[in-house]
């Protein structure tokens, strides 16, 4: 447990908890209504909806973490659904990146440091980061120094940001993105699951490199004006709607007073990208850091059996569009 001296800032999405608990009581019945709604019926028991049912049949009457993706990354590490609730939790109250963290755990496990599923264990390393011992501020420091501890290789991240739960070897496209983007493994840079995925409406082949780079290219490009912009990941979704990006366009016109269309929008966010990627160059990253870890080519992914097949080449025509 933390160290009574240990009073970690309160991250964004925990001071949103405490709000909503301060509003809306009793938790359990919120919980109930949110479990029961059909938004969420039939999601696969690593989403946030299994650790949320499991917190309340518990008799729990604080909020639970409501987290798709790090309850994901921790289903890897262990198959404990209270465990995945209360290192969400913990991630939440100390202060850490929940993907970045899980997977540091589930390299140092990968490594042989601890067995996959021992939940005690996952619990213990990241409260050590809250205590501040030598090998919690190693998971603290993120996967890659977890990595070169251990001198272990099979490392899930670019430019030493981790890799979210989408693995590159599924969908090709999303290697492109984590190869690619300025921000290093980041699956919000350049989202192209719904490009590839047929449930989605996807057109691509996501095990083929045919027109990857190229939905890579422009997710990102849009992206980047949404990060730019200041437009929630979530509630950007909107632009999926007729005349979406016109009706933002339109938005700004109104509080700028200038004229801007949606080809300001796309010719914006390549300049941004490419002040990102000039940026990177500076600071000393070169191609050699735009790939990703050799596993994702050399491994092949169950069931299917499929490995990353964007060649080096391909990848470095991403942003061909760069002006002198």
């Amino acid at each position: 447990m933390q160290p009574e001296h240990f009073q970690p800032a309160m991250p964004e999405r925990a001071n949103l908890r405490m709000l909503i608990k301060s509003v809306v009581k009793p938790w359990p019945r919120l919980l109930k209504v949110v479990a029961e709604s059909k938004l969420i019926k039939g999601v696969p028991s690593a989403s946030s909806t299994a650790p949320m049912n499991m917190w309340m049949n518990r008799g729990n009457t604080s909020p639970p973490p409501l987290s798709m993706r790090p309850s994901g990354r921790w289903g890897g590490c262990c198959n404990d659904l209270d465990a995945i609730a209360q290192l969400d939790f913990l991630c939440d109250d100390i202060g850490l990146d929940t993907i970045s963290t899980g997977v540091a755990i589930a390299v140092a496990m990968d490594a042989g440091y601890k067995e996959f599923g021992d939940a005690e264990a996952a619990i213990e390393m990241v409260e050590d980061v809250a205590k501040g011992t030598e090998f919690g501020k190693l998971i603290g420091h993120g996967p890659e120094q977890v990595g070169k501890h251990f001198n272990h290789d099979r490392v899930p991240v670019v430019k030493g940001q981790s890799i979210a739960a989408y693995d590159p070897r599924a969908i090709n496209g999303m290697a492109v993105t984590y190869a690619t983007s300025p921000m290093g493994g980041d699956h919000t840079a350049g989202f192209v699951v719904e490009t590839n995925l047929e449930a989605f409406g996807g057109t691509l082949d996501r095990f083929s490199a045919e027109g990857q780079v190229e939905a890579s290219r422009n997710a990102q490009i849009h992206m980047v004006l949404v990060d730019t912009v200041g437009i929630c990941d979530f509630a950007q979704t909107g632009f999926g709607a007729p005349d979406g990006v016109g009706n933002v366009c339109k938005m700004v016109v109104a509080k700028s007073g200038k004229p801007f269309s949606e080809e300001d929008w796309t010719d914006i966010g390549k300049r941004v990208l490419q002040i990102e990627v000039e940026f990177n160059r500076k600071a000393g990253f070169t191609k050699e850091q735009d790939r990703l870890p050799k596993m994702f080519y050399e491994e092949p992914l169950p069931p299917y059996n499929k490995v990353v097949v964007i060649s080096d080449e391909e990848m470095d025509t991403t942003f061909n569009f760069f002006k002198e």
